[in-house]
């Protein structure tokens, strides 16, 4: 495994595509879900509102329906967004709601409440490596005063934000500096004997 590195900051659209992909199939509710994004892209926000929450009316028990609704919030920069992904955190326990509740709680002013939400999603959830997932984890890192923040992608590499030396444990056994991991549980990153968030990493 290695550590590699990318700064940035938050960005909603790091999770916006999964909303469709995940939609069940229903020709009235993707009809409404393209009616709603060309709306908000062209800066319609009252109709592009109107006809998310027709996708919800037409697809109430539908993850990715409610996923679209709570982005549009996020994206609108509305307190509403938080109990949505709260709510859908409960209900599907999958990454982009975890990435959702954390955003909000950032939009929000919870600095350390998105800061707890962040560390669950990434010690939990394969990394998705995907550049604006990693913008908004640097943004939360900064605004809760954390060292930085920890990962593992699907191929098991290490990701260390921001790149640089850091004490790492595996099965509380310390990695030389370079050394690829031995087959261990959890993986512990630290900086200044602080954890990163997201650690310690289920491996």
């Amino acid at each position: 495994m290695t550590a590699a590195d990318e700064p940035g900051a938050i960005d909603a659209s790091a999770i916006d595509a999964l909303a469709i992909d995940a939609l069940a199939i229903d020709a009235l509710a993707i009809d409404a879900l393209a009616r709603a994004r060309a709306a908000e892209a062209a800066g319609a926000p009252g109709e592009a509102r109107r006809w998310y929450r027709r996708v919800l009316r037409l697809k109430p028990a539908d993850p990715a329906a409610t996923l679209a609704w709570g982005l549009f919030l996020l994206r609108r920069g509305e307190a509403a967004a938080e109990p949505v992904f709260a709510d859908l955190v409960r209900a599907t326990d999958q990454r982009p709601a975890w990435l959702g509740l954390a955003g909000a709680r950032l939009l929000g002013g919870d600095r350390a409440g998105a800061a707890r939400t962040l560390a669950r999603l990434l010690a939990r959830f394969p990394f998705s490596g995907e550049p604006d997932e990693a913008r908004a984890a640097t943004a939360i890192a900064r605004a809760a005063g954390a060292p930085g923040w920890c990962g593992v992608d699907a191929a098991g590499r290490i990701l260390l934000r921001p790149a640089g030396p850091a004490e790492l444990l595996c099965d509380g056994r310390a990695v030389p500096p370079g050394r690829a991991l031995w087959r261990g549980r959890t993986l512990t990153a630290r900086r200044g004997g602080r954890d990163l968030l997201g650690s310690p990493l289920d491996l």
